[in-house]
């Protein structure tokens, strides 16, 4: 049997459940995924290993119009994913008004094939209308409605994807998973929990970098800024007496520890700039 290998992007528009479906095929918690829209922020890598292929996917951000800097950055990490991808997985779901046509008509027209996924089957009993008319008018090769809760159906999209995938050595050695380091993986952990402890706008305003990372005997130390845009925000994040950011640092220790399998050591720093409207910052601290 010949060796696959190739490269799928998965994109859409934002809370769709992409970072979901990205992490259940990986069978790894890699990507966040919260609740709320505009979670990711960059690309990230993994890597699927097997015997007779290696699948490499590319999660991205949603599609969003923009902002600020930050939403123009993450736009064009939609876009530059789909250079070289073998496969475009576009993710939709059942509740979704409308599919995106910027990043559909650019899929067609690059000729690259398209597979299309309506998620959150598992909400139909709730009488929610499926509306797959709009999707009539791409060149797909193949869709499927699912649920990212059912590991049947997960099984069932990376068996389509392989079948996708053309004969080719593997791109990456066979321990690989990701092309994120330790350091960024670290970072995502924090501003995850971010997502998780604090409301509203706060973690949207929120940068997580991690600017010391050292691994001694039985520990590893990591030292990290979170940025924000205004002093009442750095607040909110510190809290009364300290309390919310030592929440925030507690939890994110715990997640931290076991993706690391070793005891860590976490200091958190909040400081406030503008950095959302930064070309420097953005460039210096989001490239991928």
């Amino acid at each position: 049997m010949s060796f696959k290998s190739g490269f799928v992007s998965i994109v859409g528009n934002p809370n769709v459940g992409k970072s979901t479906l990205f992490n259940k095929l990986l069978n790894e918690d890699l990507s966040i995924v919260t609740n709320k829209p505009q979670t990711s922020r960059n690309k990230l890598l993994g890597i699927i290993n097997h015997k007779n292929y290696q699948l490499i996917l590319i999660d991205t951000p949603g599609y969003v119009n923009p902002s600020y800097k930050l939403h123009e950055y993450m736009n064009s990490k939609v876009f530059s994913s789909f250079e070289g991808s073998d496969l475009i997985i576009y993710v939709s779901d059942i509740t979704e008004k409308k599919i995106n046509d910027k990043i559909l008509s650019y899929v067609n027209k690059k000729n690259i094939p398209l597979y299309f996924i309506m998620n959150k089957s598992d909400l139909i009993k709730n009488n929610i209308s499926i509306n797959v008319k709009e999707f009539e008018s791409y060149n797909y090769q193949i869709m499927n409605i699912i649920s990212c809760k059912s590991e049947k159906d997960i099984g069932i999209v990376k068996k389509n994807i392989i079948e996708f995938l053309p004969n080719h050595k593997p791109y990456y050695p066979k321990d690989y998973f990701t092309s994120s380091s330790k350091r960024e993986i670290a970072s995502e952990i924090i501003r995850e929990n971010i997502f998780l402890n604090y409301k509203q706008e706060i973690p949207f305003s929120s940068f997580v970098q991690v600017y010391s990372f050292k691994k001694l005997k039985d520990i590893i130390k990591i030292f990290a800024y979170i940025f924000v845009e205004t002093e009442s925000q750095k607040k909110i994040i510190i809290g009364k007496k300290g309390l919310s950011i030592k929440k925030l640092g507690i939890s994110s220790r715990k997640k931290l520890e076991i993706f690391l399998n070793i005891k860590v050591f976490l200091d958190l720093t909040v400081k406030v700039k503008k950095w959302r409207s930064s070309i420097d910052f953005l460039k210096n601290n989001l490239t991928s």
